[in-house]
């Protein structure tokens, strides 16, 4: 059984199932037979698709999110787009080289994959990014437009790529005074 929380699946062949969830997410298995909510979704809906006039040529499309791929840098191919994917599963989209730069220290990470397109989109990263610490401590922050993100520790920070010779230092009260954004893990 694989657990996705799914946002939006969108059938298009006679007789299959179509099955849309909220944010709790479902329990999705590839039997027809069995519920795939049975494990507690409540926001799932279960229905199946009789219409026959459904061009079948047309292919199923799943907007997923994944959170397997905390870390990953991706470019769309078809776009040209650069994006993360945050610990929370969803793509990020890094909107252009100088936060890329203010952020990663080379362009070897990025790969590309046509793919990146299934996985749900979440808020771009704000224009100037960039990643600090407290003069003094060891907290890294990621500084994201007048939020800072806390980034839980030094593995989670080469997780994802980021260079350490692009952390900014900054007063403590400069940091403090930011509002708290959610934490990357």
């Amino acid at each position: 059984m694989q657990f996705y929380r799914i946002l939006k699946m969108v059938s298009v062949s006679a007789g299959m199932l179509v099955l849309s969830a909220g944010a709790s997410g479902c329990a999705v298995e590839t039997q027809e037979e069995q519920d795939p909510c049975a494990e507690g979704g409540t926001d799932c809906l279960l229905s199946e698709d009789t219409d026959e006039s459904v061009d079948t040529a047309e292919q199923e499309f799943a907007v997923l999110v994944r959170p397997d791929l905390a870390g990953f840098q991706f470019r769309s191919p078809f776009s040209r787009r650069v994006f993360i994917i945050d610990g929370f599963g969803y793509r990020r989209r890094i909107p252009n080289i100088f936060t890329y730069n203010n952020l990663f220290p080379t362009w070897d990470g990025v790969y590309n994959d046509g793919l990146i397109d299934r996985v749900a989109l979440g808020n771009p990263l704000w224009s100037g990014a960039y990643l600090a610490s407290p003069w003094g401590g060891t907290d890294t922050w990621l500084i994201n437009g007048p939020r800072r993100s806390w980034i839980r520790s030094p593995a989670l920070f080469n997780r994802y790529g980021f260079g350490w010779n692009n952390l900014r230092y900054l007063r403590t009260p400069y940091l403090n005074a930011m509002m708290l954004g959610p934490v990357w893990y």
